[in-house]
């Protein structure tokens, strides 16, 4: 799926680093594991905090998306047990651009989340080896 283990730890005050295998943003909280008409993001196995700055984040995918073309984002949810409900407004919101949303091996709690939520109608649920 790309360079997962190969993530860089950087303090980089860019608003996202463009290039798979970096941080999003300073923060190291959202990582890019690939880029290109596909882009995968992920969490590096940890929960997303409740004080996820969505905003934030929203703006420096679709200048990552807008660079390069893209036409799906993926999040890679392993080993993240819960997301915050801003992330759920996220994923709708980039929907929103004609960006198909992919989210990877989703918990138990998140796929009821995004049954309960509808967002299982709108976003492309998929396991995947990691």
């Amino acid at each position: 799926m790309g360079n997962e283990d190969e993530t860089v730890r950087n303090s980089a005050d860019e608003s996202f680093a463009g290039a798979a295998g970096q941080e999003m943003t300073e923060d190291g909280i959202l990582h890019v594991y690939e880029v290109g008409k596909l882009i995968v993001l992920g969490f590096a196995g940890k929960d997303v905090p409740s004080n996820f700055n969505v905003a934030h984040y929203r703006e420096a995918i679709l200048e990552l998306a807008k660079a390069n073309g893209t036409t799906t984002i993926a999040f890679d949810l392993t080993g993240v047990r819960i997301v915050p409900s801003g992330m759920l407004g996220l994923w709708a919101s980039l929907k929103k651009q004609d960006i198909g949303i992919e989210v990877y091996n989703p918990s138990e709690d998140i796929q009821d989340v995004l049954e309960i939520t509808k967002l299982n109608q709108l976003i492309t649920v998929k396991k995947v080896d990691v």
